[in-house]
């Protein structure tokens, strides 16, 4: 698995090449013939092409990063490689293999801090940067397969489930539970500090219906509790007790989103608002504007997307990011000069093409339901004038399974075999919002398994306090 959170790195200004170099690995549409090419020809055209390399590995920028405990990245490592293991109770494999991984990045040369009882800190990214290029260049036998072989774990997990329930591989709505507890360290606030905690919430869509929220609240907390539309809140006083605990439990009906359950007319003001050129991530520069043209001059909508998409998926490579390493430069267009991305990212970059192209588009975050191991996602969604807000994934486990054709359009493979979602935020429209517990300017997200499902941990860079840590844990047998 990665790292689904908004964690961005890069390198200076200089490093940075131009967009010929940047555009599909290194290769250009062919001189003259861009504006000739329809644009399903020309995305299909760039999925022939040497596979994605991973850059180089890249040490800790800042000390700070190196932050993580030692427990913690054994506990990641083994999630990445190893979640058939974690699901079938050999977890003791499954740590054992995370062990000689990290054995394998200390021996490359991978960097660590020490903790006041001496214990060892790692910066998770840098790591995994070490990991997946031994992998590449051939120098890690062990880490060349194994998050292939885990993402076909994913997979294969729920497609199992699907056929021990009679639905033969066909998508089918599926009742979920699903717990989500958010723990807050309140350390910085004094007792008695008037706060607003938040919790996210199913939003309304067509990926899932009949939501219905039960709160969970510590005994005796005296605050006030309020659900609206994709959030609960609860506003109260900072308690003497530092560590607070909210929680949902979540129940609703997960459905396979077809092409046409929202197809009627966008209305003016919200095509104005998803054709915005700047929003969170998103940045309709003149270099995007350039590269939309060129991807898909003239081509029909479906077409223009399946462009955007076939560039996408076959010239960057998915990596974990770091957000402090994007101040002051445009995130889409950083991506475009070091060909990598996260969720996140992918998504703000194809919508941006979209956008560019005259397409309303919007980024999606929520939660990827695997049967192993939910995970919080982002993805995009593309509206075509008939047809709706159509999914479009560019980090999806399928293009590991052999019968994957790379031609289909996500959407396609949406219809074809869909894997279960959640949605929680869609800006510009919803969204959780800011609470009094807010992400500082320099943070970092860590993935862990926990029994039953994920641990999500945000923690400030500066000194590595928790800011808060979310706790997902999914049953399919509601």
């Amino acid at each position: 698995m990665a790292i689904f959170g908004w964690l961005l790195t890069g390198g200076p200004a200089s490093d940075r090449r131009p967009l010929a170099t940047a555009l599909s690995g290194g290769m250009e549409p062919p001189a003259g013939r861009s504006g000739t090419l329809p644009g399903a020809i020309l995305g299909r055209s760039l999925i022939s092409r040497e596979p994605r390399r991973s850059p180089p590995p890249r040490p800790a920028r800042d000390p700070r990063h190196r932050c993580v405990p030692e427990a913690d990245i054994l506990a990641r490592l083994a999630l990445d490689g190893w979640p058939g293991e974690l699901a079938d109770g050999r977890a003791g494999e499954a740590r054992a293999g995370a062990a000689r991984a990290l054995g394998l990045a200390l021996a490359a040369g991978a960097g660590f801090a020490r903790d006041a009882r001496g214990g060892r800190l790692f910066d998770f990214i840098e790591v995994e940067d070490l990991l997946e290029w031994l992998a590449e260049t051939g120098r890690d036998p062990l880490w060349r397969d194994r998050p292939a072989t885990a993402r076909r774990t994913y997979v294969a997990s729920t497609r199992a489930g699907e056929r021990s329930a009679g639905k033969d591989l066909e998508p089918a709505p599926t009742r979920f539970r699903l717990r989500l507890s958010r723990r807050f360290d309140l350390a910085r606030f004094a007792p008695g500090t008037p706060l607003r905690l938040r919790l996210p919430t199913p939003l309304p869509s067509a990926y899932h219906q009949a939501i219905a929220v039960t709160p969970i609240l510590p005994p005796g907390l005296d605050g006030l509790v309020s659900c609206a539309e994709g959030r609960m809140e609860v506003r109260l006083r900072a308690p003497d007790d530092p560590g607070l605990i909210l929680g949902a439990d979540i129940t609703f009906t997960a459905v396979p989103p077809a092409p046409g359950d929202e197809a009627g007319r966008l209305s003016g003001a919200d095509r104005e608002a998803h054709l915005r050129p700047f929003e969170d991530l998103i940045g309709v520069t003149p270099r995007i504007v350039d590269l939309a043209g060129r991807l898909a001059r003239g081509a029909p909508p479906l077409e223009a997307v399946a462009a955007f998409w076939s560039f996408l998926v076959d010239g960057f490579h998915f990596r974990s990011l770091r957000c402090d390493d994007v101040e002051g430069v445009s995130p889409c267009e950083w991506s475009l000069d070091h060909r990598a991305y996260d969720c996140r990212l992918a998504a703000a970059l194809l919508v941006a093409l979209c956008r560019a192209h005259g397409l309303p588009a919007r980024t999606v975050s929520g939660h990827y339901l695997s049967r192993l191991c939910p995970a919080n996602h982002s993805w995009a969604e593309i509206w075509i004038d008939g047809m709706g807000w159509l999914p479009a994934d560019i980090l999806h486990h399928e293009r590991d399974d052999p019968r994957w054709r790379p031609q289909n359009a996500w959407w396609e493979h949406f219809r074809q075999r869909w894997d279960y979602r959640l949605v929680f935020e869609r800006p510009p429209r919803h969204f959780t919002g800011p609470m009094s517990a807010r992400l500082p300017r320099a943070w970092q997200i860590m993935q862990t398994p926990i029994p039953g499902g994920l641990r999500i941990s945000y923690r400030d860079l500066a000194g590595g306090a928790l800011i808060y840590a979310d706790d997902l844990r999914v049953d399919w047998s509601a």
